[in-house]
Parts: C-alpha cells; structure tokens; sequence
C-alpha cells in the first residue's frame, strides 16, 4: 500500500490528470486544480490520506454514474471524449490533447475491496464438523447410522455439526484479512458487521498488540512491517492451504506489497481527464443544495438528473431553447447549467439553499387591521418590518398567530413565534424594498409569500399572475362583514389582496437575472494571463454568446415578464481554502461581462460523497 509520508504532492497545469503516477521510482500525487503548490498544509501525511480515499470514493460514484446511465467503457472510447476506460499495466501521461479518459485501478486496494464475502469469512471461522457432542433434539435424523443394541436401543457415536474447528491458521488469515479491510473501510467512511469487527480486533491483540492504527502517520510503517511478519508467520504454519486460503491471502499480498509490482512508469491509479469528473460534482452541488424550481436546466449527462428534480416543476421549460441550424441540420448544444437568481441589484449569484431556516416573527395586535381580521405580524429581517398571513376560511376576531402549535412559541405565553415553513392553505404579503436580500428571498418562500408562490408555480405573464389572484381568492369562503364592506367578502380579498398586486409582481419578475453557467476546469491565473484572452474568446466567450443569444430569442418570442430579465454569464473554476465557504467571487474579467467564481473544491466533493450516502 501507498505510503502517504512518502507521496509527493504535485498539482498540473498542462493537464488534467488527477491520481497517482509513478515516475523514477517515485510516487507522485497528482491533485486537482484549485489547490496551491505553494500550500504546505496540502503536503501533510493527513492531507493526502484524507484527499485520497475521498477521490477513491469520488471516481467510484462517478464510474457507476456512468454504468447506470447505460455507457459502455468501449463505445465510449470509439465515440466520446468522456469515457473511462480500464488499463490494467497504468498509461503514460500524454499531454493536454488527450482525448478518452483513462481510469486505472490500484490493485492494492481493489483486491482487499473485492475479496470482501462476508458470508465466506464467517462459513470459515465456524464450519460443519463431526463432534462428539450430542443434540437429543436431532437424534432422529442420525438412527440410520446408529448401532442398535439387542434391548432395542440406539447407539450413535457422533453428528455432523456446526462446530468452531481447532485450525487457528486458516482464521488467522481471516483475521488478518479483517484486520486490513476493517482500517480501509473506516478511511473510506463505510460500514462493517460487528462480526467482522470482532475478528479483526482478534488479529489487532495478538499480532498488533497495541492501539495503533494502520493509516496513521505516527505508526503506518511500524503497523505494516507488523502486517508483513504476520503474514509470514501464518504462511509458514499454516499446513494445509485451500482454495480459500489463498483467496485471501492474494488479497493480503497485494496490499502489503502492491506497490513493488509497479515497476513500469505510468498510471499507477486514477483518472485521465478530470474535467468531466469535476462538472459532475459541481452540478451536483447544484442541484443538492439550491431550489429545484430556480434551476431552469441541467446538462445531465454525467449526474443523476432524475434524483435531484423533476424538470416539469422548472419555472420555465427550457428544453429545446438551445437548438441551432448549422448546415440547415439542427445542433443541439448544451451548456452546463442556467438558473434564475432573484435578485438582478445583487450581481453576486444567489443559491437559495433547499434546507429551511427558522424565522421569528410577533403577534400584532393592532385594532381592526383589515376590516375585523387580524393577519399582521412584525419581523425586524424585514425592511418595512411587517407582514401578513392568512390561511383559507380563517375567520374574524381571531389572530392569524392563534392557530400556530404553541410547541413553536419562543417562550411561555409569548407573542412571538419561530417559522421555518408554512403549510400550503397559508399565504403571506409584504411590500418588497430591492435590492432584495437572501435572507428574505429564503423568507419568501417559507411564508408562502403570493409572489413566490406564482413565481414557482411557472406563473411568468400578467394575465396568469390574475388567474392565480382569482384562485386564491376562490379558495376560501366568503364571510358577510356588513352591507358597507360587501366587496370585502373573505380574508384574502379582505388583507392579503385588498389592494391591486400586479404591478408589484411585475416588478418582482423583472428583477429577476438569468444566469447561464459554464463548468471551467482551470485555475483563475490562466483567465487573468493576457497571452490566453484571444484563445479564451475562440473557444469559451463565443460559445457562451451562442448561448445568451437563443435564450434572448426565446424569451423574446414568449408573452412573459421575465423576457425584460437580463442574462448573465459565469464561469465556475477550481480553488480551495479551508474556511472558505464553496462559492466565492473572483476578480473582475471581461469589463464585467463574464463572472469568475471560485468554487471550493472540498466542499463540492463533500457534497458529491454525502448525497450518495443520503440515497444509499
């Protein structure tokens, strides 16, 4: 196995191999873009130890992604630039115009993974045997064997079974076997049986003798010199090896001694273009944390797009918009993502996390507020300070804060109360001051704000912004509240809605900004450097020209608020601090045009790795 006090830490700039190489006898960890060479932190025993089986773990997601969108390695390599294709004697690196992506395993590893039969270990340490022991409940099914006396009595000298069999050997093996995979599992942060566990602590007391783990910088070298005695030891006194026993201990071997196969200089373990692998996670990223109904379109064709969302809860269907006549033949292109932020004022991108925060808001008693119903509450998040919340058929002289639970209550008998999402019979209003701030923007839609509603209900146009008024309207019952106040029937048209709301909807639409997102696989340097702005333009400006021109055309053509929406481009790039949050804003580029984003690297990869341990 790898040493990683050993492992020197390299990051590429010419190309995109992500893994470890071997070259002149060294073992060389090639690390994404996005980390520092300069960065002593990257070059610690834990640090390389943690990036390693978090990108082991990574580029296994990402290989059964592919299997289970119905890609085989084989025609992919024949047709597509994204592929993953096996070698098993590793590759030379070539430079950046490689075009297939090489995936290569460490055996090291693979083989302790794949010896892992739970069922076959726990058969071998508790077999089938003859015993001397006698189980009278199962007498019956031993008489044909019996001897029988001439007082008509039965005599059976033995069963056949479950008994644990004196071959230390063969369980030491087991044992060891244990011992090996249960440290790997806990590195890749997966579960073993307690079975398995207790065998592997068996191994730890009588050949490790002590607490020391195995990837630990402190001990990995005396732990796996302990490993390679061990071994040693049960070979040699070990009589009588089975077809079992060398399954094992092949898997063992490999790993003690795996790196010493590794004599031609190559591709030892990983992946030959991270690019695709580094679109995955971010559009993942994505799609797991930001609100489905924002996110207008998703180039899926290296995620789960089915998991994330359903396309027909989108705001707006932009499916077929990026279609182009080339050659009076349609192309279909396909940028990485295109969202819509709420917020045009703010340039910075705006993701509105899926998880729900708890606002607090009072009770306001204020006399009479809307013709006898009582809706209003204060909340200091807000800048006028104000809103209101009605449900369907709420009654008069009664609060709106009365039929909240009083589990949610901030303290006894308190007039203030913590909301983290409102049922769906509840609608809420207040007048938006922009630029608006994400706190509200997340406020809106747990208070059903009507604007909100609309908006992610695909509601876009005036004339349905009026059907959706009416709707609302109609949901709850008219109450008579005197012959003076007869066009005031209900509580919506009473409070929420006794005032004209188009036109500030309207406004809420049209400060909206779309924005068209392009995954970069390249350190910020390379986009500042002048001598690379002609080749940037060729190959990545004008593209996303194409792309803001048929989404201009598109919304052009439609009878919606949102063709006033401006259109903004970004493009996502690799970096990393330890305490920076996973999007930040990078330096001015293009007079504005295009906006750099950093995107933290560990926090998209932890995001990748916890969103398939949510759906296993």
């Amino acid at each position: 196995m790898i040493n990683f006090g050993k492992l020197q830490v390299r990051t590429n700039e010419k190309y995109s191999f992500v893994g470890i190489e071997n070259k002149n006898s060294q073992l060389i960890f090639h690390v994404p873009k996005g980390f520092s060479q300069d960065d002593p932190s990257i070059d610690t025993f834990n640090f390389k130890r943690d990036l390693f089986f978090k990108l082991y773990r990574v580029l296994d997601i990402f290989k059964q992604t592919l299997l289970e969108k119905g890609h085989s390695f084989q025609e992919i390599k024949a047709s597509d630039r994204d592929g993953i294709i096996q070698e098993e004697e590793g590759a030379e690196i070539d430079g950046e115009n490689k075009q297939e992506i090489n995936f290569s395993k460490l055996d090291a590893l693979e083989k302790i993974l794949d010896a892992y039969d739970e069922l076959k270990i726990l058969a071998l340490v508790s077999r089938l045997g003859k015993t001397e022991k006698l189980d009278y409940s199962k007498l019956h099914h031993f008489l044909h064997k019996g001897i029988f006396l001439e007082n008509g009595a039965v005599y059976v000298d033995s069963m056949v079974l479950p008994r644990k069999e004196v071959r230390f050997e063969v369980t030491d093996i087991i044992n060891m076997y244990c011992y090996i995979l249960v440290e790997i599992k806990h590195q890749l942060e997966q579960e073993v049986s307690s079975e398995v566990r207790a065998l592997a602590e068996q191994f730890r007391q009588k050949y490790i003798g002590s607490e020391s783990t195995l990837f630990n910088e402190l001990t990995y070298e005396q732990v796996m010199n302990d490993l390679k005695d061990a071994l040693e030891v049960i070979d040699n006194y070990t009589p009588i090896k089975e077809p079992d026993y060398w399954y094992f201990y092949d898997a063992i071997e490999a790993f003690l001694f795996g790196d010493l196969n590794y004599s031609k200089k190559g591709l030892i373990w990983g992946i030959s273009n991270f690019h695709s692998v580094w679109e995955s996670m971010c559009l993942n990223y994505l799609c797991n944390t930001h609100i489905s109904n924002l996110i207008l379109y998703v180039d899926n064709k290296f995620i789960k797009y089915k998991n994330y969302f359903k396309k027909e809860d989108n705001i707006l269907n932009l499916e077929n918009v990026f279609l182009m006549q080339v050659k009076q033949e349609n192309r279909r292109l396909y940028p990485d993502a295109v969202i819509i932020s709420l917020n045009y004022s703010n340039f910075n991108l705006q993701l509105i996390e899926k998880d729900l925060k708890s606002h607090i808001i009072t009770k306001d008693d204020s006399w009479n507020d809307d013709y006898a119903y009582y809706t209003k509450f204060s909340c200091q998040k807000l800048k006028n300070n104000w809103l209101k919340i009605a449900y369907e058929n709420q009654p008069k002289d009664r609060h709106t804060f009365d039929v909240f639970p009083k589990r949610l209550k901030t303290s006894e008998n308190s007039i203030s109360i913590a909301i983290t999402r409102l049922p769906e019979k509840f609608s809420s209003y207040w007048p938006l001051n922009y630029p608006l701030l994400i706190e509200e923007i997340q406020m809106m839609r747990s208070f059903n704000h009507i604007f909100w509603v609309a908006l992610a209900k695909g509601v876009t146009s005036e004339n349905d912004f009026k059907k959706f008024i009416e709707q609302l309207e109609n949901s709850s019952k008219d109450v008579d509240v005197g012959r003076k106040f007869s066009k005031l029937s209900n509580v919506f048209k009473s409070s929420l809605l006794s005032e004209s709301r188009e036109e500030e909807f309207r406004q809420f639409v049209e400060n909206s900004c779309f924005h068209i997102i392009d995954i970069k696989y390249d350190n910020f340097a390379y986009y500042k450097d002048s001598e690379n702005l002609e080749k940037i333009k060729v190959k990545n400006v004008r593209k996303q020209f194409v792309y803001e021109y048929l989404l201009q055309n598109h919304l052009d053509s439609s009878n919606s608020l949102v063709k006033k929406c401006s259109i903004k481009s970004e493009f996502w790039l690799p970096t990393y601090s330890p305490n920076s949050p996973a999007l930040t804003e990078g330096p001015e580029y293009l007079d504005g045009y295009i906006k750099l984003r950093g995107v933290n690297i560990m926090a998209v990869i932890d995001s990748y790795l916890n969103t398939e341990v949510n759906k296993v």
